[in-house]
């Protein structure tokens, strides 16, 4: 193109694409084509060198609306280009800045809703301290402040600006406090990182404990806010005594310890309404207390979180209900509260000793659910003092050292998953700690959980809570039952409706999986097991003779002991005809009580023992089964010995309620015994039904003052 003469400007020829358009300096409008390096558009567009005393060039194309570039005298080239619409700089405070930046809706500066601790001048290394820029962010993240009362501050005083997002490490030298409604995100999960690694953390580094290293910012009646305050009231947040602090998000950071750290926790949540509490970490096992602590507060949840704390990894003091707890990780000490400076636990009324143990899980008066857990190196699993409502499903237990369930005047369902034991075998840990009243009890599933321990009782109920114990279907054991009248078994069958038990007092474990340590060695063991909505059925086996004695140690003589309503059938074995042993016991023969049921025994040698005429068991009540009220006794295929002729023991005694007692026998060696006790019972309504193919020797039908009917004896 040639050059036109219209003035100081002139349209020069086009340049080529390897023209270097930064070495021109004559004014005047250059065309660049695509592909030419040097251009701000590899598209292309249109060069303008200016004349004036400070020389500039522009450039504009069908992408850049304008770009700027100014020729330096100093260097003796062009400054780089810029473009203005944009800024060099873009600020939403330097206006127009972001504000000018459209999207479908609104702006870019409508769309950021988030700040970082870098804007308040925090250095995010771990090293510098970052207190004041921290706790600037939070503040900026919500405004809140105590206004006329308590209950106007709670309706009226929050606006939510934006939230803060976590990028570095920061660390900080005094407890942080989050205002209502605030989203605290780290911008990754780190929650299972090394600490050496750089991700998002906080780390508190200074000496408090008593206190922790965030809290929530909860003003009481006066306006004051409340430090260290880790335990409220219902009253707190029903009466309005406290502001609340609800809606927090807490995500993907952990805690990492200092130089200097030493504190009670590292969270303290206070009428923290449906907070949401997700992949924090905290590990500090030799410096700080607890983990988490929560108190007064309702429809949250902590999910994905690992708290590795000195003593106990969550604590729940008073009115923490509907929380849900899942897939956590609580680790602390295997051994004792490793810190003197820490005496602040959860109660446990009436077990101080228990009370001051360490634990994955340690509640008072809260009613939480757990599922997917995993509790580690610690006293007791989870530690719960008066829980109404409360869950657990599918913990992993790892070396627990005393209970994996501690539980006081508490009820709930628990369903264990894995255990392991470092010790293996011997291991002492106990599966369940149950005390509290009879209406506080609750359930355990053990279908899911590969618990078993030969040295111990599982199951610890020194209260009147039971427990009804789930199992994979079979009722037999290899564990020692201490409370086997407050463990309500499922049974285990070959058919529906039956629960079979069996006893074994040679404690030989080939014969149904028995331990040898601990079977079910006495008929009073099996009777405790017994379940009123089956047919029971004992089975006794061939080798040692089985016994039966007072029941444990509950107090409960064998006239005052009765199984209501059960059906109950002993027995042995039709060629061998194992033995069983009725002996004398604290002034009684400890025979069976049976309230409006039905007992039955067969092939079996039964031996109704007294060891003179005037021992206290001869000259009290001295019978094989105690009825009461209306009651069928029958015996098939036994021999029944009274051993002292001198003074003969009852087959049947009947209690002092109406009632009637049927006794029916078949093919019976009957020796040495009245049929029916009647002096001293008070009620003589008990006869025998029938009786066939039997021989009696120095046998008779006892006391019949008021019988219906009875079969006479030959």
């Amino acid at each position: 193109m040639s050059e036109n003469n219209y003035g100081a400007l002139m349209m020069k020829s086009a340049l080529s694409a390897s023209s270097d358009i930064d070495s021109l300096m004559l004014p005047g409008i250059y065309p660049v084509p695509p592909n030419n390096l040097t251009s701000p558009d590899p598209q292309g567009g249109l060069l303008t060198i200016h004349t004036g005393d400070v020389k500039r060039r522009t450039f504009l194309s069908d992408s850049i609306i304008l770009a700027i570039s100014t020729y330096s005298s100093a260097s003796t080239s062009w400054g780089a280009w810029h473009f203005p619409v944009t800024m060099p700089n873009l600020g939403s405070h330097d206006l127009p800045g972001a504000s000018i930046v459209a999207l479908k809706y609104g702006t870019v500066s409508d769309a950021i809703k988030w700040v970082t601790p870098e804007m308040f001048g925090a250095v995010g290394d771990g090293v510098a301290d970052d207190t004041e820029a921290l706790q600037a962010a939070l503040d900026v993240c919500v405004d809140f402040e105590f206004t006329t009362d308590v209950d106007t501050t709670d309706r009226r005083a929050s606006t939510v600006n934006y939230s803060l997002m976590l990028v570095g490490k920061y660390r900080y030298t005094r407890t942080l406090y989050i205002k209502p409604y605030t989203k605290m995100v780290g911008i990754s999960q780190s929650y299972l990182g090394d600490a050496t690694n750089k991700f998002t953390a906080l780390i508190p580094d200074f000496d408090m404990t008593d206190g922790y290293a965030l809290e929530t910012v909860n003003y009481d009646a006066n306006g004051d806010l409340l430090i260290k305050v880790d335990k409220l009231g219902a009253s707190a947040s029903d009466d309005r005594l406290v502001t609340r602090c609800p809606g927090l998000v807490l995500h993907n950071f952990a805690f990492v310890a200092g130089a200097s750290t030493r504190l009670k926790g590292f969270i303290n949540l206070r009428i923290a309404l449906g907070a949401s509490v997700i992949r924090v970490q905290g590990r500090a096992p030799t410096k700080v207390a607890t983990g988490i602590s929560i108190t007064c507060s309702w429809n949250g949840a902590f999910r994905d979180c690992v708290f590795r704390a000195g003593v106990i990894g969550l604590v729940g003091r008073d009115n923490v209900t509907t929380w849900k707890v899942d897939n956590c990780y609580f680790q602390t000490t295997q051994g004792d509260n490793p810190f003197s400076w820490f005496t602040d636990f959860p109660e446990f009324y009436g077990y101080l000793g228990m009370q001051v143990k360490t634990a994955g899980v340690a509640t008072s008066w809260c009613s939480m659910h757990f599922t997917d857990c995993t509790i580690e190196n610690a006293q007791h699993g989870y530690r719960i003092h008066r829980c109404q409502g409360g869950s657990e499903f599918g913990t992993y237990f790892e070396n627990i050292e005393e209970f994996c369930y501690a539980m006081m005047e508490s009820v709930g369902s628990l369903t264990p998953a894995y255990f392991y034991h470092n010790t293996g075998v011997v291991n002492t840990c106990k599966m369940v700690f149950w005390s509290g009243s009879a209406r506080n009890s609750g359930s355990i599933d053990m279908t899911n959980t590969n618990y078993w321990s030969y040295t111990v009782d599982p199951y610890n109920l020194p209260g009147a809570s039971k427990i009804k114990v789930k199992t994979a279907g079979d009722l037999r054991t290899n564990q020692k039952l201490r409370y086997p009248n407050k463990v309500i078994l499922d049974c285990y069958s070959q058919f529906s409706g039956y629960c079979d038990i069996y006893v074994s007092a040679s404690g030989n474990d080939d014969y149904n999986g028995y331990s040898s340590t601990y079977p079910v060695r006495t008929l009073q063991e099996a009777l405790l097991r017994c379940q009123p909505n089956y047919k029971n059925r004992i089975y006794i086996t061939t080798g040692g003779v089985v016994t039966t004695t007072k029941y444990y140690s509950d107090g409960y003589q064998p006239n005052r002991r009765f199984f209501k309503n059960f059906d109950i059938q002993v027995i042995g074995d039709e060629t061998s005809k194992p033995a069983l042993l009725i002996g004398e016991d604290a002034g009684w023969l400890s025979g069976i009580g049976i309230r409006g049921g039905r007992i039955s025994f067969s092939h079996l040698s039964i031996t109704i023992a007294l060891s003179s005429s005037v021992s206290s068991a001869a000259t009290a009540f001295a019978a094989l089964v105690y009825a009461y009220g209306d009651c069928e006794v029958s015996l098939d295929n036994c021999t029944i010995t009274g051993s002292n002729p001198a003074y003969k023991p009852f087959l049947v005694s009947p209690a002092q309620k109406p009632g009637i007692a049927k006794i029916s026998l078949s093919d019976c060696v009957l020796l040495n015994m009245d049929i029916v006790q009647g002096t001293g019972s008070g009620l003589y309504l008990a006869y025998i039904l029938n009786h066939v193919n039997c021989t009696f020797t120095a046998v008779t039908e006892g006391n019949t003052t008021g019988k219906i009917y009875s079969r006479l004896i030959a």
